[in-house]
């Protein structure tokens, strides 16, 4: 007997509960932050970073390439003023941070560029 009126109970809040939340629904729904999008600007300055220090690593490198090889950028991250590039020739490997600033017309400029020992 007292399974069956625990059961009853239970079901009984259930729908009284579903039928409030039907006749009373929120009077302010609950919207989902939106999110801020990213400028355009900050986007095309990275990438303008990135597509310059890949061009350029070989004159920026105050490290020459060896036995005829070309420098080329495996990864370059671009951060606010900054900056990390991995490059190598095929026979050395390096690792340097470099600074850079944005011109008013949106060009990138290095201002420091140094190996990591």
């Amino acid at each position: 007997m007292k399974k069956s009126s625990t059961l009853i109970l239970i079901l009984t809040i259930a729908v009284v509960g579903s039928l409030a939340l039907m006749l009373f629904p929120d009077p302010e729904p609950r919207q989902r932050p939106v999110p801020q999008p990213t400028t355009n600007h900050a986007v095309e300055h990275i990438v303008a970073v990135q597509e310059y220090v890949q061009m350029n690593v070989s004159t920026l490198s105050p490290i020459k390439e060896t036995m005829g090889g070309k420098f080329y950028t495996t990864s370059v991250e671009v951060y606010a003023k900054s900056g990390t590039v991995l490059y190598e020739d095929g026979h050395n490997a390096y690792v340097a941070d470099f600074t850079y600033s944005i011109d008013a017309a949106g060009r990138p400029s290095i201002v420091t560029f140094k190996v990591r020992p």
